[in-house]
Formats: C-alpha cells, sequence, structure tokens
C-alpha cells in the first residue's frame, strides 16, 4: 500500500516529528510511506526518510507558482505516484490537495486537522481559508484531528475522528547522562542553574513577547534561572533583539533550529507555553514523557494532559502567577519512568496504537 504524507515542508516541527515516530514504527514491507513537500529547499527529516527507503518530492509553493499551477503540479504527483491514499497535514491547504487527489482517482483522501486557529489575517486570507474548509468537506474522505477544538475549527458539522499525537516515550525517558551534559556545557550552564524551556516557531502564535516580557521580570527575583528559547521563524531576530536591547542576553539563550529536543528537554527544568491556539502541542507531550512540569496557556486544548499532574494551565492576561508555578515545578523531580509509560499507554498516546488506526484509515476501513 502505498501512501502520500504531505507537509509543507520537512523540518524539525510537530507535525512532521509525530508522523516520522508513526513512519518508524510502521511495517514497512506492509505500507510504503512517500512525503510530499511544499518547498524547493532540503527538510530536516530528508536524509532519515530516505534511509529508512521512502521518497521524498518537492513542488513549487502556491504563493510563487499560482493556484492553478500547484493543481497541476500536485495531480502529476498522483498520477505518477499510483497512490492508495493521501494524507494532508496542511490547515485549510488540505482543500487544494484533495481537491487534486479526487482528481486523480485517489480513493483515501484525509485531511489532519493539527491547529485549532490560524494566524493568517486579513480578507482575502479569510476568505482562502473558508474555501479550504469548503473543498476538505467535498472532496475529504476522512478526517482527523488531534483534538476535538481542532477538529471543530478546520471541519466545523461534519463529523472526525480524534487521534491524538503520540510519541516514542521512551526517546525521552532513556536519554545519557552524557548528551545532556554536553548541552549544558555548550550553552555554558553552571550546574546550579535552573532552566525555563519554549520550544516552537517564532511565529505569532507562539507568543514569545509574552515569554521575554514575563521573563524579563522573573528574572529580577530568580537570578538562578536562565530561559532556553529552542527554534527558528519569522519573529527570531525581532525577539533576539528585543531581548539585547533589555539586557537580558546573557540570561536568555537562543538555540535556533535543533534535532535534539529529547536531550533539551533534559536540560529544562520546566517547561512554559503561553500560546495563543494550539491543535494539540506535541512539546506538552514530550515534556511529559521527559518527567517534567509544563505551565501552559488557559486556552489551550485540555487533551494534552496525561493525568500525571504535570500540566498546569494559566491565563495569559496574569502574567504574575506564572512566576510563582514556574519557580515552583522547577524544584521537583522528575515523574519516574514507569509512570510516565502508564500514563501514556492509558491515554491511548502510543506511537504503536496512532500507527493501527492510520492503517485502518489508509485501507479504508
Amino acid at each position: 500500500m502505498k501512501v502520500l504524507q504531505v507537509f509543507g515542508h520537512l523540518n524539525f516541527c510537530g507535525a512532521e516529528s509525530r508522523m516520522m515516530d508513526v513512519y518508524r514504527s510502521l511495517d514497512r514491507k506492509e505500507i510504503v510511506f512517500d512525503f510530499l513537500s511544499q518547498t524547493r529547499e532540503e527538510g530536516d527529516f530528508e536524509p532519515e526518510i530516505k534511509a529508512l527507503g521512502g521518497k521524498v518530492i518537492k513542488i513549487t509553493p502556491p504563493r510563487q507558482c499560482g493556484i492553478f499551477t500547484h493543481i497541476k503540479e500536485l495531480r502529476e504527483v498522483f498520477r505518477q505516484g499510483n497512490y492508495d491514499a493521501v494524507h494532508a497535514h496542511t490547515l485549510h491547504q488540505c482543500g487544494i490537495i484533495l481537491l487534486a487527489a479526487y482528481l486523480e482517482k485517489v480513493k483515501v483522501r484525509v485531511a489532519h486537522a493539527r491547529n485549532s486557529n490560524t494566524s493568517h489575517t486579513g480578507l482575502k486570507n479569510a476568505l482562502q481559508v473558508q474555501i479550504g474548509k469548503l473543498l476538505i468537506k467535498l472532496f475529504a474522505t476522512d478526517r482527523i484531528a488531534v483534538s476535538k477544538l481542532a477538529g471543530d475549527f478546520l471541519f466545523g458539522k461534519s463529523p472526525f475522528k480524534v487521534i491524538p499525537n503520540a510519541i516514542d516515550v521512551f526517546k525521552y525517558i532513556d536519554v545519557p547522562e552524557d548528551k545532556i551534559q554536553s548541552v549544558r556545557e555548550e550553552f555554558n550552564l553552571s550546574p546550579g542553574t535552573k532552566v525555563i524551556g519554549h520550544i516552537g516557531r517564532f511565529e505569532p502564535m507562539k507568543n514569545h513577547k509574552f515569554i521575554t516580557d514575563w521573563f524579563e521580570d522573573f528574572s529580577k527575583s530568580h537570578p538562578d534561572f536562565s530561559l532556553m528559547l529552542v527554534g527558528e521563524g519569522s519573529l527570531f531576530d525581532e525577539i533576539k533583539n528585543n531581548v539585547k536591547e533589555r539586557g537580558l542576553d546573557k540570561k536568555v539563550i537562543f538555540t535556533g533550529k535543533r534535532g535534539d529536543v529529547p536531550v533539551l528537554l533534559k536540560v529544562f527544568n520546566v517547561l512554559i507555553l503561553p500560546s495563543l491556539f494550539e491543535g494539540l502541542p506535541g512539546v506538552v507531550l514530550e515534556a511529559e514523557a521527559s518527567g517534567i512540569h509544563s505551565v501552559v496557556a488557559d486556552v489551550v486544548t485540555k487533551e494534552a494532559d496525561m493525568d500525571m499532574g504535570r500540566v498546569h494551565y494559566l491565563p495569559l492576561d496574569k502574567p504574575e502567577k506564572w512566576g510563582n508555578f514556574v519557580s515552583e515545578y522547577a524544584l521537583m523531580p522528575r515523574a519516574e519512568k514507569d509512570i510516565i509509560i502508564s500514563a501514556f499507554d492509558k491515554k491511548g498516546f502510543t506511537v504503536r496504537s496512532t500507527a493501527e488506526k492510520y492503517t485502518e484509515i489508509y485501507k479504508g476501513k
């Protein structure tokens, strides 16, 4: 069985990371994944995909070539690949992808809702979102959402299945101590320094301004804490310059894009996530698998909580409360291995469970 996974790019981001966990766990003699990237740039996961026997296909982004050329390129990919299923992970843009798949008679056409809102603004973008949603309604044979909130946003009243983002918990539990120490040395973290971590693209929805505003005040009374910001994006330079102007550059670490998230999470003492919206934040699941506490904006879906008492929701309009929670939870020991494994198994957030559900959809069951 041949399945095409469609992304905007193949970098170290949430959706791509979660599908790579699934891909690694599959019986690749039974199901073959190809990956379509809507950019000509090389993606972080490309070498591993090829090493696992997968194929990476690249097309021109629609904003560069226009919608009709984009559909033509998609149809050519589907025609040549002779796919049994197409699985799109591109929010409302799934609609165009599934329209092209329908025109090429792909039997199983899956739209995947991974976010509970969009950062696209303006009348033109609002119209594109509505058209995309309509196309999904017309041409998707199956609709998947990482949470009810994400499904309601993208699919409205159309039926959908909630299949949570599952992760390989052992990857986050069993991290060699020498790797952890190596990262601490890389960023000159003294043994007594506590690390507040954030992982996410530097885009408006991730709310980095809240983080830096809050940390400026927090650091005055907590000199033994550092802030580590992992990722890149359109606001990276702006946030970095802002931190420097405030004189916080010795306390705030910008790692850029990283491929060693399980190690970084072992360096963190606590995770913060003040996002304006999320579908199902994979980084919170990763933090729980690593055994640390997360302090999260209360607008984020509660489905990311594995009921280990490790996720704490706070309002964004009360930043003073964040400091109390962060300072308290940063001092707490990590959850034990057996507790983590049991919690993820009980919730069905295992890679094996997710892979089985995807496989049933691809087979038309």
